[in-house]
């Protein structure tokens, strides 16, 4: 059995471990994440954001326990895919998925400078704590906003 195989068995059977909400966030974050990296290269951030609020609404329905359960949600759909999803995609579908609960938050953009090249991020941060992008360390970036 291919290695790549075995790692398709080993995830199907973790998922069969999620309760119903927590499959169903998965599988939604994952395929909104997709989205939304395509669309920010298709049609820009702005549209991005305002499509990603509204397709995400009807999470709301789902019974999430805490805000913690929305960040594990976004970081797994982003581990699952085939393709890397970057900070912004990220940022983007969790700051959607944040509001349709109810939950405030604010996607922030950093930048720094590493060996001559200018790095970027974006996490999203909720009652003052990073939620989503904290794997990047937010503090060693440069805030553009506040």
């Amino acid at each position: 059995m291919s290695t790549s195989s075995r790692w398709w068995i080993l995830l199907l059977s973790e998922f069969r471990r999620l309760d119903r909400t927590e499959q169903t966030l998965l599988i939604t974050l994952t395929v909104a994440l997709l989205l939304t990296k395509l669309l920010i290269a298709m049609v820009g951030l702005e549209r991005t954001q305002w499509v990603s609020m509204r397709a995400l609404r009807w999470t709301a329905r789902l019974h999430v326990t805490d805000h913690t359960q929305l960040a594990w949600a976004v970081r797994a759909g982003a581990n699952v895919t085939p393709v890397e999803i970057t900070c912004l995609p990220r940022a983007v579908v969790g700051h959607a998925l944040f509001k349709a609960h109810g939950y405030e938050s604010t996607i922030q953009f950093g930048i720094r400078q590493e060996t001559g090249e200018l790095l970027a991020h974006a996490w999203v941060e909720h009652a003052g704590e990073v939620v989503i992008g904290a794997e990047e360390d937010p503090d060693r970036f440069h805030p553009l906003t506040r």
